[in-house]
């Protein structure tokens, strides 16, 4: 990446900084909005609110660890997905935006990304300054960049991984972000014809924005653009695995219907083991039922719920 002109960049700072300097110096805002204001960024900075550079390194909003529920293991053992799916045939995986925790999602994803803008443009206007700070602690961007490295290799095949390995070589790259000499541009062809290879056609136009996002922040010194784009790409990544995710269901439908009883039993059988569900009531229930009255002591026809409570026990 190319340094762009230095007031570009102090600019980009400036106007992150002006924005917690208003909020906490302006005599005529409220109190309550300073309040969430600085709740905000104390979150932001993992309980360190004395500057924003104190080693504040929070994990990316997507990461082979919040994806690993989509891999084909992990849906073969989920009892919720399995027992839903004999009765939905339209099941399938969807980010979770709904309601409070869709809420809470959506607020740690902004704060994630204002966290990237603000250590970006500390990075680029002053790096050595930024790299004494920090050392060798992670921060958001090689955070991210692992992260993005980690979901490649979960979802090219094999034949692909060296290529992965080579070019998106984390350590290098930041390397080179250091030393301003690295290819934005060139990385973002490679990444847009891999992810292009892989990703359902519907997807493309978003690899595309990416790319484009990524490359102009790089040409202008635009570091919101910047931070757009590696927005965008977890966004595709995540998107792919989901796209993956749902085809295997889809898949292996017919398969996790036909296997239901028999993954069910052995489920509460070992709940059942361990203590995790009390049967007690259960076995009440059955003993109580065992001493119902014959049906010929009860006025009910052949069809009746009592004749199917005497047949079950």
């Amino acid at each position: 990446m190319r340094r762009g002109p230095a007031d570009s960049t102090t600019a980009a700072v400036g106007e992150v900084e002006r924005r917690i300097i208003i909020v906490l110096g302006d005599d005529n805002i409220d109190i309550v909005s300073v309040q969430q204001e600085w709740e905000h960024y104390h979150y932001l900075l993992q309980g360190n609110p004395a500057g924003l550079g104190q080693h504040a390194a929070l994990e990316p909003p997507v990461t082979k660890k919040t994806l690993s529920k989509l891999d084909v293991n992990k849906i073969f053992h989920n009892p919720k997905l399995r027992h839903d799916i004999n009765f939905d045939p339209d099941l399938h995986f969807r980010p979770n935006l709904d309601g409070e925790k869709g809420k809470i999602k959506a607020e740690k994803q902004n704060a994630f990304y204002e966290l990237m803008q603000i250590q970006l443009c500390h990075f680029l206007t002053n790096p050595e300054g930024f790299h004494n700070q920090y050392g060798n602690t992670d921060w958001c961007l090689p955070a991210t960049l692992r992260a993005i490295r980690g979901i490649l290799e979960t979802l090219v095949p094999q034949r692909d991984r060296p290529s992965v390995e080579e070019t998106f070589n984390v350590d290098l790259l930041m390397q080179q972000l250091y030393k301003g000499v690295a290819d934005l541009p060139k990385l973002c062809q490679w990444l847009s014809q891999l992810l292009k290879c892989h990703c359902a056609p519907m997807r493309d136009w978003w690899v595309d924005e990416m790319a484009t996002q990524i490359s102009v922040g790089d040409h202008e010194g635009d570091v919101a653009k910047l931070v757009l784009g590696i927005r965008n790409l977890l966004g595709v990544l995540e998107a792919m695995k989901l796209d993956v995710a749902n085809h295997q269901i889809k898949c292996l439908r017919p398969f996790l219907i036909q296997d239901t009883i028999s993954f069910e039993q052995k489920f509460f059988s070992r709940k059942i083991a361990l203590g995790k569900v009390n049967v007690g009531q259960a076995h009440a229930w059955f003993r109580n039922a065992r001493s119902l009255p014959d049906i010929g002591f009860v006025a009910q026809s052949k069809d009746s719920f009592w004749d199917f409570m005497k047949a079950l026990v």
